[in-house]
């Protein structure tokens, strides 16, 4: 028999120990960032350390014809290059639907999307050797504008899926047309929110380090650590139990590093994987706001009916969400 909800939430209010209004509160981590004892993602350093820099899409929409890093390869202190052939598992990171690669393959869908991966010595070489990198697109029409999008079936930005709309959800409840009969006032409208940049003062990074038996320690800046081990997993084609996450002070994240933290521990475990040695990916500010998929944009196109008192009596809702070139949380939050 389950307890009184009036007499579960008496014994809650007695519980003054975790009444928190009205008091001055310590936060538990206050004392080692004052003291700047608290270690972020950046502050992990190791000997025989490698330093990785992303290879990003210039084109919107193309197909990837060919990938020429002989170049590259040539500068000293590049130790590899790696593209989606040398992913050992599956290509493949959706956050809601399984629609998008760690790394492009065949073709890239967006300005920003990481086509390979450059491992160095030293920051500077790996940022040099990614501008060595050459990569020729065959460029296909660019949707960008989501309702466009929606009727287009000659231009796809996935053909598989024979359509541009990722996914639909309805929610049904009463009769919404005896509702506005019942309306005395009737207020319908379109708005349009934007796509926001999450700009915390940290941006993405992980620190892969190969350890014996196979596994994998990724330091990970991640908001969801489990997503980050599982997708790691995923990509190396290993068992989850092979990677394990330790998630350092984040310097921000609003759910940005929901999304985008996994993956970067997987670029950064896929180059440890390869090479045998600590990786290390820290996106710059310039990286960051071309890769991250941003909070999406919508129309929504709102309707709503009340009496003379203020009283709701029916509303109809249609929400377009522009998640860009993959679903990512859309799915999630649409529901």
């Amino acid at each position: 028999m389950s307890e009184d909800p009036f007499y579960l939430i008496e014994k809650w209010l007695k519980a003054k120990e975790f009444l928190v209004i009205g008091k001055s509160i310590r936060r538990i981590d206050a004392i080692e960032k004052v003291t700047g004892r608290a270690k972020f993602m950046e502050d992990y350093v190791l000997p025989n350390m490698l330093y990785v820099k992303l290879v990003l899409s210039s084109e919107p929409h193309a197909r990837i014809k060919a990938i020429d890093v002989s170049e590259a390869l040539k500068i000293k202190g590049v130790v590899g290059i790696f593209t989606a052939k040398d992913i050992p598992g599956e290509n493949q990171v959706g956050y809601a639907l399984p629609d998008q690669p760690l790394l492009a393959e065949g073709k890239v869908r967006y300005v920003g999307e990481p086509v390979a991966l450059v491992a160095a010595e030293e920051p500077e070489v790996a940022f040099e050797a990614s501008l060595a990198v050459k990569i020729d697109y065959d460029p296909l029409p660019a949707l960008l504008d989501p309702l466009e999008a929606m009727k287009r079936t000659d231009v796809l930005v996935h053909e598989e899926k024979g359509s541009n709309i990722a996914f639909t959800t309805r929610v049904r409840k009463g009769d919404v047309t005896k509702g506005f009969k019942k309306a005395y006032v009737i207020v319908e409208n379109e708005y349009r929110t934007q796509h926001q940049e999450h700009a915390y003062l940290e941006t993405e990074g992980a620190l892969a380090i190969p350890e014996i038996g196979g596994r994998i320690t990724i330091i990970s800046c991640a908001q969801y650590p489990h997503l980050a081990q599982a997708i790691s997993a995923r990509v190396l084609g290993v068992p989850a139990s092979k990677i394990r996450i330790v998630q350092p002070y984040i310097g921000g994240g609003f759910g940005g590093k929901d999304d985008m933290g996994p993956l970067v521990a997987a670029k950064a475990a896929l180059v440890a994987y390869r090479t045998g040695r600590p990786a290390l990916l820290i996106y710059s500010r310039e990286e960051s706001m071309k890769s991250h998929c941003k909070r999406e944009a919508s129309i929504i196109r709102y309707k709503s009916g009340a009496t003379r008192d203020g009283k709701l009596t029916a509303i109809e809702v249609k929400i377009i969400m522009d998640t860009g070139a993959y679903a990512n949380r859309g799915p999630f939050i649409l529901w």
